[in-house]
């Protein structure tokens, strides 16, 4: 009998606990249940025991009314008379305090979660055509400006950010870190991004494109993008959405395995080969920096993609000299990328154009060209590739993908010099350039003034990331660079330096105002995800660009497009670069004077109808093949 009855009350605790977890609701319901019972409890009890005030006599109906209002109210007692109402009464009020009490202990309990929720960032979004970003990152503070760059101009603008981090602290790096902010909205949400539950919390399905970094604090940090976008690609609720995905990936594997799964939704930033493209190709060439980095951010001029505006047939060359505020460079036919195309191909209306501008709508064409086409030229005056010295400090995997580069760039004959402290590196073989492995200290002055540091044409120092957490690989670059600036100075040398930070606020610290002392970091990285993000043709536009085949960026001498010390149009030059099956994008002048563009070393997209006068050490820089 005993167990039957431990039995049934171990079920009606039960019932009672899964009824009080269904939340507010629940509670305020047991609540409102328990004074209902408590009220009419105590009006029977006034009623069956006659226990009036002095002055009348109460029914049931009353004794309920006037229990249910000192239940509520504890003042309202004081007007009553009769020692046993007054008992009564009195037991109600206190009743009542404990159950009002508790209603307001519920509410506020209910209230504060609310608050919490909302600091935590676990309040759904309601947003559509918003940037979606995935993932903490160093970059994210760099491509969240870069964003706000790009949509300047936009009304309406916002971006939402789910991470595994504090909102609350993310909120106040973005207030602090991010200007101009301009028009954009920026919604940070606190969740897993490999959750569909949480993806579901940002609207990732509604959002017009959706950036994914790698968690660097895991070790094997591309899973993490993989898994997202698994979750992203199989959302039961997707439908045939088409999804607008651009990720950060690592490896070469992973990013074939991301294709896999993304298909022709995914576009895919492999960082450690960017780095190492842009390194090797701003290693060739002084000045090349600050093209690159003019290019793939949002200020100044930028990259862009736009439909065709010509309603016939044209050839690229004649298109070129139509457009006096934009740069022609390149066409997207059949979804593939044509730089620098020849002069006589045709353009087709159903073609995109790729334009370097400052604005997408300065891509308009003059009704007649700025200037006339001429005549095909042999490059008798350029010339010939001399053989080179580099030298390569520090190590990591992706150095034998930068030596392969280089034996594609350099002449017949050039050397590479690789200094490293470690004995077992598996190197490649190479045809053009010989390469001699030195075992050293980079951080020791000695070691370094040891090379003989005259004989290199190019020096690079790369960050000893596999070996080194990226405290310790940015903090050998810093000392190794403080070294070669001090012998540079001590020896009276031009070098020529390019480093690697990991750290953006590292490259900061380390970066000098010289346009041939280059820092690559992973603010690179940081703006060719904003860019691909606001235009998806982009990414491929950057891997035809960064290759070692096709066309690629060169600082071309000003001797060779036009008469030094004599003032020339800018038009002839984009002609006579079209006549050498180039395509000029700017000018270069590495002293700049006061007559030329505000003293900037580097104008991308001169205006056709300017002039120029240039001087012997002066460059045009023009896409064209090796």
């Amino acid at each position: 009998m005993g167990g039957k009855k431990n039995r049934l009350a171990d079920q009606m605790r039960y019932g009672f606990d899964k009824t009080m977890s269904k939340g507010l609701l629940a509670l305020i319901g047991w609540l409102g249940l328990t004074s209902l019972l408590f009220v009419t409890v105590m009006a029977t009890v006034v009623t069956i025991l006659d226990l009036n005030p002095e002055d009348k006599d109460v029914d049931f109906a009353e004794a309920f009314w006037a229990s249910l209002l000192r239940t509520l109210d504890p003042g309202t007692m004081g007007q009553d008379t009769g020692i046993g109402f007054r008992l009564a009464m009195l037991v109600v009020t206190l009743g009542g305090l404990v159950l009002v009490a508790g209603l307001i202990s519920v509410v506020s309990n209910a209230f504060n979660e609310r608050v919490n929720r909302l600091q935590e960032g676990r309040s759904k979004v309601l947003e559509s055509d918003h940037v979606l970003i995935l993932g903490w990152s160093t970059k994210l503070i760099p491509v969240v400006r870069e964003l706000c760059l790009a949509n300047k101009n936009k009304e309406k603008n916002t971006i939402v950010i789910l991470a595994d981090v504090s909102k609350t602290d993310l909120e106040r790096n973005l207030d602090r870190l991010v200007h101009p902010k301009n028009r954009t909205r920026m919604i940070v949400r606190r969740g897993d991004t490999k959750d569909p539950r949480d993806l579901e919390l940002v609207n990732a399905l509604g959002a017009r494109s959706i950036i994914l970094f790698s968690q660097q604090d895991e070790s094997h940090n591309d899973i993490s993008v993989l898994s997202s976008t698994l979750a992203l690609v199989n959302d039961s609720g997707r439908n045939d959405r088409q999804l607008s995905l651009v990720g950060e990936i690592q490896s070469e594997t992973h990013r074939e395995t991301a294709t896999m799964i993304a298909g022709d939704s995914g576009h895919w930033v492999l960082a450690n080969d960017v780095i190492s493209r842009i390194t090797v190709q701003t290693l060739r060439q002084r000045g090349l920096s600050t093209i690159v980095t003019e290019l793939l951010d949002f200020e100044g001029n930028e990259m862009c993609i736009v439909p065709n505006p010509f309603t016939e047939h044209t050839t690229f060359g004649h298109a070129v000299m139509q457009f006096s505020r934009a740069s022609l460079i390149g066409l997207v036919r059949n979804s593939q990328v044509e730089l620098n195309p020849h002069t006589s191909v045709e353009i087709s209306t159903a073609e995109s154009l790729i334009f370097i501008a400052d604005n997408p709508r300065d891509a308009v064409p003059e009704r007649h060209p700025v200037a006339s086409l001429v005549a095909p030229s042999a490059l008798t005056n350029r010339a010939w590739r001399k053989p080179e010295k580099a030298l390569l400090i520090g190590f990591n995997s992706s150095v034998p993908f930068m030596l392969r580069e280089l034996d594609k760039y350099l002449a017949r004959g050039s050397s590479v010099v690789l200094l490293n402290n470690q004995t077992d590196v598996a190197l490649p073989e190479l045809r053009n350039i010989s390469l001699t492995v030195v075992t050293g200290n980079q951080t020791h002055k000695a070691t370094l003034e040891g090379l003989s540091l005259e004989q290199f044409d190019h020096i690079s120092v790369v960050s000893n990331r596999d070996t080194l957490a990226a405290t310790e690989a940015d903090a050998t670059t810093l000392i190794t660079l403080v070294h070669l600036r001090k012998l540079a100075e001590e020896q009276n040398l031009p070098l020529n330096i390019v480093s690697e930070m990991l750290d953006d606020k590292n490259r900061e610290i380390a970066e000098v105002a010289r346009d041939d002392d280059f820092i690559v970091s992973d603010k690179l990285v940081s703006l060719m995800l904003a860019q691909v993000a606001v235009n998806f043709h982009l990414s491929d536009v950057f891997n035809e660009l960064f290759s070692s085949t096709g066309s690629e960026i060169y600082i071309r001498p000003a001797s060779d497009y036009c008469e030094l010390g004599v003032q020339t149009d800018v038009a002839s030059l984009y002609a006579t670069g079209l006549g050498r099956n180039e395509t000029v994008i700017g000018l270069y002048r590495p002293h700049p004077l006061e007559d030329f563009s505000a003293h900037r070393v580097v104008t991308l997209n001169p205006t056709k109808s300017n002039t120029w006068t240039p001087i012997s050490e002066d460059g045009v820089i023009v896409l064209a093949e090796r």
